[in-house]
């Protein structure tokens, strides 16, 4: 005896998800299919880039000392996850790490400690398991954002 209810779970990709929709049509009559737990590859795919776009790494002043809680552990978990959603979808993700710049009137000094904290991020990466070929730091010239550290620029390789 089946249930009233049927609950699936997982992940599909858009075009396997809508040949499940597809399939299942002639059962709706019959029971009642509950696909809100099916998480489509393309779905995760925005929900991280939006994670990553939004990750900010905030520091003491002249310092690796993180003022916010969060973490290079927790940003690469986002990476490596967007990594395997991607692959999902036979697609790819370069990360740039951008440094952004220092307030300050000492711009040779703030831009060599922004050129270090962009090489202790990688390093903190690779170690995670983020493939190095996936990853590049750039100092962001941007004086608008002057003061909010270091963030993550996911782009889609071609």
């Amino acid at each position: 005896i089946l249930p009233d209810k049927i609950r699936l779970w997982g992940e599909l990709a858009e075009s396997d998800y809508k040949e499940l929709e597809k399939r299942l049509t002639p059962i709706h009559p019959l029971r009642t299919i509950d696909t809100s737990s099916l998480t489509q590859a393309d779905t995760q795919i925005e929900i991280l880039l939006r994670s990553i776009a939004t990750y900010s790494l905030s520091f003491e002043r002249s310092s690796f000392t993180r003022t916010n809680a969060t973490s290079a552990a927790a940003l690469a978990k986002l990476l490596l996850d967007l990594d395997k959603a991607s692959a999902k979808v036979d697609s790819s993700y370069h990360y740039t790490i951008l440094a952004h710049p220092l307030i300050g009137k000492n711009r040779v000094a703030n831009h060599l400690l922004e050129e270090q904290r962009i090489t202790h991020l990688q390093a903190q990466l690779l170690r995670a398991g983020v493939g190095a070929e996936n990853l590049s730091g750039k100092i962001s010239g941007d004086l608008s954002k002057a003061g909010q550290g270091v963030t993550i620029h996911a782009e889609k390789n071609d």
